[in-house]
This record gives C-alpha cells, sequence and structure tokens, in this order.
C-alpha cells in the first residue's frame, strides 16, 4: 500500500491518517502463441467418439480383463492373432 500524498513518509503520521492506494492483484498474462506453434501444435483432439467406448464395453475385452474369459475363446484368439503376425 502506498500514500497518495507525496509528502508523506511512514514516520511522519500513521498511514490511517491518508487515503491509501491498495494495489490490485496482477492478473497473469496469458501467454500468446506464435502461429508457427498453432501450426506445428494443433490443440488436442475431441473426446473419443462412441464407438471407442462399445470397443472397451465388448464382451471379448471385458473377459480378458476381469479373467472370466472362456478359455476357448481364448485359444481362438490366440490361434488367430499368431496367424495374423506371421
Amino acid at each position: 500500500m502506498a500514500c497518495l500524498e507525496p509528502c508523506c513518509t511512514a514516520a511522519a503520521h500513521p498511514a490511517s491518517a491518508h487515503t491509501l492506494l491498495v494495489q490490485a492483484p496482477r492478473r497473469p498474462r496469458s501467454p500468446s502463441i506464435p502461429p508457427i506453434l498453432r501450426l506445428l501444435y494443433p490443440p488436442p483432439h475431441p473426446p473419443h467418439p462412441p464407438s471407442f467406448s462399445a470397443i472397451l464395453a465388448h464382451p471379448f475385452l471385458v473377459g480378458l480383463a476381469d479373467g472370466t474369459l472362456d478359455e476357448q475363446a481364448f485359444r481362438h484368439y490366440v490361434v488367430q492373432d499368431s496367424l495374423y503376425l506371421r
């Protein structure tokens, strides 16, 4: 806080004798992003489409994740995966 009177010193008189100027806190400046960086680093993608949630809710993946997948279904998956990877 600073006194508005130019002649005022802290030793001369109490601060309440004058109108005090209270500085408002400074707002942080929002950084401006150079155009080249906007091209190189576009904003993040929108949320996943509903199909992504449907994929994660597929009974095979749910069973694989929680350990309730039928052994025959898992064997079939492993065989098909090995054929694909050849």
